[in-house]
């Protein structure tokens, strides 16, 4: 056997190890890369997404941040962050508090022109141009869309792109959630839509959203689902009104706050569905704690659920086309934070990253995959602005679940990726304590035990792909 480690619809933001065949990952491993403010982001990141700034040219998807930070691996690169082969870069430089939201979209529909980054925030002014509030960047230049729109501090932002009346000839519109200055003198939007031409209001507040088509292959349209932070949780639009979906989520705080789009059986023939996350314990009349399924008929629950406030949920794909991904989430409450995954065996949620990440009422903990692991596998980036450890390592305000070997100890990068140095870091971490060297997974005590050194060995047998 390798081993090996690693949504529609990021951004809390992570990945496991490979088992045979189709390279699904058995065993979670966290990367280290992040251990100090120098090699993290200096405070107050706040959403991501994955983005290929040079469409069909050679350069693989990369990993944008954006937040309210000042610095990003020790260079000062505020606002937005690009994260791409190990490296931070800066993306232009924004003004204001801060980039609160970020999305991809394809403004020309079938036309040439490739997709593009969208990102929303409290700025007006993108290196030195005015650009208010949210812009569009192509991998060269930044645009403004429209005339902008103004973006109120406080809160964060999504982006999605709706194909609003299900017809081919018509561009799908670009819909972003937040708080902006409404176009009625004295009030506030919370969504706000681009048809090409101008910015429109869609009414009611919503702490996330999503484009869902409740009948896949059906006549009718993409519905756009609108989630709200009171019972009934949550609302879809239909023939230009909405209607609670499904007799709503029942909860006493943050009802709603993550929506994401998920295939959960890959290539096999069943339809994605929706999945909602937030503070909640009844989905519909099910009894669903904290994440929950709905399927365009009715609501199911997910496991035993999360007895947490889940605020991003990702589904990852190991298997190279070949079966189901892996699903996770994120989130904070009842004293415990971090990511967690779902065994489909055991019908519940593993929690594979426990964090000291602080909680708070705004919504930033968030979850991303990029295909940058380990001969291009994916791993997953977990975001939360008061991150500092995760499962025991320092993290600093992100951390990194990588795709690589089990017996890769040193993390090397290039092959040979097993050496000599993997046996004397295995070593090392054993003498140490780390978490790392219990590689059989054990929980009782002893929890290090020469059961771990055989595990290991067996290991850096079965090699790296």
């Amino acid at each position: 056997m390798k081993t090996c480690i690693s949504g529609r619809g990021v951004p809390l933001a992570f990945a496991l190890m490979a088992g045979a065949a189709h390279g699904q990952c058995w065993q979670p491993v966290w990367s280290s890369e992040f251990a100090t403010m120098s090699q993290g982001l200096a405070n107050g990141p706040m959403t991501l997404a994955v983005f290929d700034a040079d469409g069909p040219g050679p350069e693989a998807p990369a990993l944008f941040v954006g937040g309210s930070f000042t610095s990003a691996g020790g260079q000062p690169i505020a606002r937005l962050a690009k994260r791409y082969r190990g490296q931070w870069s800066s993306v232009g430089t924004f003004n204001g508090n801060g980039v609160r939201g970020l999305g991809v979209h394809d403004f020309d529909g079938d036309g040439p022109e490739p997709p593009e980054l969208v990102a929303v925030g409290d700025f007006t002014t993108i290196n030195g141009e005015a650009i208010r509030g949210v812009a569009r960047w192509n991998g060269v230049e930044w645009k403004s869309i429209g005339a902008g729109l103004s973006v109120l501090p406080g809160g964060t932002s999504t982006v999605v792109s709706w194909d609003h009346d299900g017809l081919a000839s018509t561009p799908r519109r670009l819909v972003i959630s937040g708080g902006f200055e409404s176009p009625s003198p004295g009030w506030t939007a919370s969504i706000m839509m681009w048809d090409g031409a101008a910015w429109t209001e869609i009414p009611g507040s919503a702490l996330a959203i999503a484009v869902y088509d409740e009948d896949g292959d059906g006549p009718q349209p993409e519905r756009l689902f609108q989630a709200v932070d009171w019972i009934p949780g949550l609302y879809r639009w239909v023939n230009g009104g909405r209607e609670v979906v499904g007799d709503g989520l029942r909860s006493a705080l943050h009802t709603c706050v993550a929506l994401r789009v998920i295939d959960e059986d890959g290539p096999g023939p069943a339809r994605p569905v929706l999945y909602a996350g937030g503070y909640f314990t009844m989905a519909g009349q099910v009894s669903a704690i904290g994440v929950a399924r709905w399927n365009g008929q009715e609501w199911s629950s997910v496991g035993g659920g999360i007895g947490a406030q889940v605020e991003d949920i990702i589904a990852v794909d190991f298997t190279q086309g070949q079966g189901a991904p892996t699903i996770f989430a994120t989130g904070w409450g009842n004293g415990i934070s971090g990511v967690w995954q779902y065994n489909r065996n055991g019908a519940a949620w593993d929690l594979v990253g426990s964090s000291q990440a602080s909680y708070g009422i705004t919504v930033y903990h968030r979850l991303a995959s990029v295909p940058d692991g380990l001969n291009g596998r994916p791993t997953v980036y977990y975001l939360s602005p008061t991150l500092r450890f995760i499962n025991g390592l320092p993290s600093v305000n992100i951390g990194r679940l990588m795709c690589t070997c089990r017996a890769n100890c040193d993390e090397s990068t290039a092959p040979p990726y097993l050496t000599a140095n993997d046996f004397q870091c295995f070593v090392k971490k054993f003498a140490s304590g780390h978490p790392y060297a219990n590689c059989d997974g054990s929980t009782g005590s002893p929890v290090l035990t020469a059961n771990d050194f055989q595990c290991f060995l067996n290991a850096y047998a079965s090699g790296c792909e």
